[in-house]
């Protein structure tokens, strides 16, 4: 939540900050270490460099304090707060504790403004962000990008730099990468598990956005959430993605066979996999050799979206397509020009193949979808499915199973006539 104050840094406070600057800016690490300036209850360090217009810039994980010099036709601070900090005191605490420190560094002329808020919410979801085009993105923006980290997908960003952005993310991977867990506490009494995936959905209003709906200090943004959460997910943004309850639950072998015939190469092997195996994305472009056993049928994967290792059997169908590509890297089973496989599967050489074989409204993970729907046609039940299919619950196979009683008609047919 960064905010403006208005007003001039005290002669005394600049004289202060140029001398701890520049004791920032010495070679001696025991000049650097004395760059500290104390207000109130907090000890900032003074940084060795300003930020853009304002020359000072005092950090001490809490707030994040830039100041510029008196007589410019600047605010006298351009304040950040961290998330964790807000989140610990609460707004208004923090608004409070900032007006007091204001008049510690300066003479403020006017109120203290919002010049950015952060709105976010963080849910578990049984969602494959991966599997979505970013067609199925409705906004305002002009940019979307999809990303990854360790070739793994991670999220979707939508406008950034704009007056208005938006992340979706894992918010899991994140917190194990920076090491920052005290999100976890605000998760648990919410009844979140360890181990349990979070994804958060962030938006940034900057203070364009702000101003137009005439919202300049924190009593009247905080007043006004609700409508600017709704501006956000229904008025610049919005997620289409197909009712899997109204779509289809897979290709017939016919389609599956056109639509390998209209692909490149490297993904028709990425698509004979997923027919073969019901692997999802992520698992087949973050498959490795030294998790394949070709003598012994089977994969394992430990990085699964449901967070447990699984082990893949491998049909001959599975191993003929792995053998195929032994060579074309040390470490990865499937890549692209002999580099592993770490952007969106569902890209334009994927789109092309769908539009060229004519198939419509289809997406990489509808062909794990395929791969269950074909299995439960011959026969297999829905407990073995769901060992082969890696779900922890029969819950996830309900709909599959119209195909068990298409399946017994014949058998239930024999008795209609006697035999």
């Amino acid at each position: 939540m960064p905010c403006l104050s208005a007003g001039d840094l005290h002669t005394g406070v600049l004289t202060r900050l140029t001398e701890l600057k520049g004791k920032a800016q010495s070679p001696d690490p025991v000049q650097q270490s004395t760059a500290q300036f104390v207000a109130g209850d907090h000890i900032f360090e003074v940084k060795d460099k300003g930020a853009g217009l304002f020359p000072f810039v005092l950090d001490d994980n809490a707030y994040r304090l830039q100041f510029s010099r008196p007589g410019k036709k600047l605010p006298m601070a351009y304040v950040k707060v961290s998330a964790q900090y807000l989140a610990h005191k609460g707004p208004h605490a923090v608004q409070d504790e900032l007006g007091t420190l204001m008049l510690l560094f300066g003479d403020i002329t006017g109120k203290n403004m919002v010049s950015r808020i952060d709105l976010a919410a963080d849910f578990t979801s049984t969602c494959i962000m991966d599997s979505w085009h970013r067609s199925a993105w409705v906004t305002r923006a002009v940019e979307i990008h999809s990303y990854a980290k360790d070739q793994q997908f991670t999220g979707w960003t939508v406008g950034m730099g704009g007056v208005v952005a938006a992340r979706l993310y894992d918010k899991t991977k994140k917190v194990k990468h920076s090491g920052k867990a005290w999100a976890q506490d605000l998760w648990l009494p919410a009844g979140w598990q360890p181990g349990q995936q979070v994804r958060r959905l962030e938006f940034e209003l900057k203070r364009d956005c702000l101003k137009e709906r005439s919202l300049s200090s924190l009593d009247s943004v905080l007043s006004n959430l609700n409508g600017l959460w709704r501006y956000a997910t229904t008025g610049w943004l919005r997620l289409t993605v197909p009712n899997e309850a109204d779509a289809t639950l897979g290709l017939t072998h016919e389609e599956a066979n056109r639509l390998i015939r209209h692909c490149a190469p490297h993904l028709a092997a990425l698509v004979r996999f997923a027919l073969a195996t019901g692997c999802r994305a992520s698992e087949i472009t973050g498959l490795e050799w030294n998790r394949v056993d070709l003598s012994r049928h089977t994969a394992w994967r430990n990085q699964t979206k449901n967070g447990t290792p699984r082990g893949v059997p491998l049909n001959e169908y599975a191993v003929e397509v792995l053998k195929a590509q032994i060579g074309k890297n040390l470490t990865h089973c499937f890549t692209f020009q002999g580099e592993p496989i770490g952007w969106q599967i569902c890209n334009t050489a994927w789109h092309t193949a769908l539009k060229v074989s004519g198939i419509k409204n289809f997406r990489f993970h509808d062909l794990r979808h395929t791969w269950a729907s074909w299995h439960r046609q011959a026969g297999t039940s829905c407990d073995e499915l769901k060992d082969l299919g890696g779900w922890k619950s029969r819950i996830m196979l309900d709909r599959y199973a119209k195909f068990a009683t298409e399946n017994l008609l014949s058998a239930a047919s024999r008795i209609e006539r006697g035999g």
